[in-house]
């Protein structure tokens, strides 16, 4: 018997991407063709400005789409809701939002959105987490204003894998932090894209972390990608 093929997680087909410019737009990419299938990572470089960023806030439907489609699940995002893809497609920026409050203020935040349709995490969920992205239990009552840049980071991390997404856009998430805390968030990640056919892009400079990844990545350029 053969088995049924997964649909992709996200394609991109021939994809334009655009910034404001005055009273126009600049294009930055076009001729953008991607497909991620499940339990996969796609690591995505290029020089600055070359809209890596850009790329992943038109998937998340943060920057308008120039052209071209973006299939989620075979389906157009443009035909889905904004908050349905967000709760399913979690955006992780290189300085990450961080809450007033406690961490664990910070961690269960999301799921005072109505976008976010499961329970609350309870307290035990929350100390396996910390532990899980490298943070120690004792900071789950600490301000989360006090953070290093690298705990924010991956403070920021917890809380977008508490919410169970299928996809992960990540800007940069290891610039910020130190070898072995770069390595915990590597193998963090790669254990959780095979946890129920999940996929991460991830936008990404260092060489290091390509190598650690071992993935081919993509190399973006204003024509589109190439290998």
């Amino acid at each position: 018997m053969t088995a049924l093929k997964q649909s992709p997680l996200i394609e991109l087909e021939n994809v334009t991407i655009s910034i404001p410019s005055s009273n126009t737009r600049r294009i930055l990419a076009s001729n953008l063709n991607l497909r991620l299938e499940p339990d996969s990572i796609i690591p995505i470089i290029g020089p600055s400005g070359c809209g890596k960023s850009t790329l992943l806030r038109t998937i998340i439907k943060l920057s308008p789409l120039t052209s071209g489609n973006i299939r989620f699940y075979g389906k157009p995002i443009e035909t889905l809701p904004v908050m349905d893809v967000r709760a399913r497609c979690i955006y992780l920026h290189q300085h990450p939002v961080i809450f007033p409050g406690t961490v664990s203020t910070n961690l269960i935040m999301p799921f005072t959105f109505k976008a976010v349709k499961r329970k609350a995490p309870e307290r035990s969920e929350l100390l396996k987490i910390l532990e899980r992205v490298g943070l120690s239990a004792e900071m789950l009552d600490l301000g989360a204003v006090s953070l290093s840049g690298g705990e924010a980071q991956r403070l920021a991390l917890a809380r977008a894998m508490l919410i169970e997404p299928q996809l992960l856009l990540l800007d940069e998430p290891t610039a910020s932090l130190d070898g072995d805390s770069a390595t915990t968030v590597i193998n963090v990640i790669k254990a959780w894209v095979t946890e129920g056919g999940r996929g991460v892009i991830w936008v990404v400079h260092e060489a290091e972390i390509i190598r650690n990844l071992g993935v081919k990545p993509l190399r973006m350029t204003p024509k589109g990608f190439v290998e």
